[in-house]
């Protein structure tokens, strides 16, 4: 890329970073909208603001952010409702990509998407009222949500357009620690965006499972005071009560207003909002979730089924990817 072309790229992205951290400066004026929006209760937003919303970037990560995508002549972005803070990262790649930027939020929660194009108030970067007509030569489309979601997008883009799409995953834990403190730094892991996110630890390898998860569930019990989980879906409330009742079965269970905790010999995948399965370390990582896996938290040596794909991170840490470039490194063009 040309060197004076390189700085207008990264002029466009710290331009969005300084209209994050205005908009992070008066947050409080989009709390009641954003509880409505999201189904999290008012401090799981305050606790996304705090733990997700990236406003600062090093050097040597906004090289590897700029360096992560295709230049194009245009971008659409189709965005998801599951983490609210997920649309800055995703505004930032396509401002990185072009500078004609056209944002589709989604319906269900298009609060901070909206508010980062009236912060930026420029022709750069605008709302999309509807799936454009046409697209230009050169043009790309960056899609998040389900896999099925991406399907339909590409069946519905003509064949020059670009897809780059980031689909369905969820993060696990391997810790060796079984001490109350790595529990409690895990509970926040699961904690934040009720566990939506793709970056959610959902089933954790222990050195000692009941132990572990008798701490976990104290910290999730614990935090759940701090941050209490919000409203579910119908289809959630439906998930939950089927996990509850497969939840009897296992060596171990503690159930409460924190979430569930279930201790069993071979993993599990249970649904989002707060739901954890723990397993013994020599448990083997199912075939079938490997091409899913987003992200492995971990207190030591990865594990050795750990894909090259998945990002590694420490417990505490697992909703704070660096902003180096997609937090889904399993995002494929398409």
């Amino acid at each position: 890329m040309h060197v004076s072309k390189m700085h207008e790229t990264e002029a466009r992205v710290q331009r969005l970073l300084q209209c994050a951290r205005d908009l992070y400066a008066c947050r409080a004026g989009l709390q009641a909208e954003l509880v409505s929006s999201t189904g999290l209760s008012a401090q799981g937003v305050e606790a996304a603001w705090r733990y997700s919303f990236e406003q600062q970037v090093s050097d040597a990560e906004l090289a590897h952010f700029l360096a992560s995508v295709r230049p194009a002549s245009e971008v659409l972005v189709v965005l998801s409702a599951h983490v609210l803070t997920a649309s800055l990262r995703a505004l930032a790649l396509a401002l990185a990509a072009s500078s004609r930027v056209r944002v589709l939020p989604s319906r269900r929660d298009p609060v901070l998407a909206r508010e980062l194009v009236r912060e930026w108030n420029g022709p750069e970067l605008q709302l999309a009222a509807d799936w454009p007509r046409s697209f230009a030569q050169g043009a790309s489309v960056h899609a998040y949500g389900s896999d099925g979601s991406l399907r339909a997008i590409r069946a519905r883009l003509p064949e020059h357009v670009e897809l780059w799409g980031h689909g369905t995953g969820f993060a696990v834990a391997y810790v060796q620690s079984a001490t109350l403190e790595s529990a409690r730094a895990l509970a926040l892991d699961i904690a934040l965006f009720d566990q939506r996110g793709c970056m959610s630890p959902r089933v954790v390898w222990s050195a000692e499972p009941l132990a572990f998860g008798a701490r976990l569930s104290e910290a999730m019990l614990g935090i759940g005071c701090e941050i209490p989980r919000g409203m579910l879906s119908s289809g959630e409330k439906s998930d939950h009560e089927g996990f509850r009742a497969a939840a009897e079965f296992v060596d171990a269970c503690w159930i409460h207003e924190g979430g569930i905790v279930a201790v069993g010999a071979k993993p599990v995948l249970p649904p989002a909002g707060r739901m954890v399965h723990v397993v013994p370390l020599d448990a083997s990582l199912p075939e079938a979730w490997r091409s899913y896996l987003t992200q492995v938290v971990c207190d030591g040596a990865a594990p050795s089924w750990m894909p090259a794909h998945a990002r590694l991170a420490k417990p505490g840490n697992a909703q704070s990817p660096p902003f180096d470039g997609p937090v889904d490194k399993r995002s494929v063009w398409l």
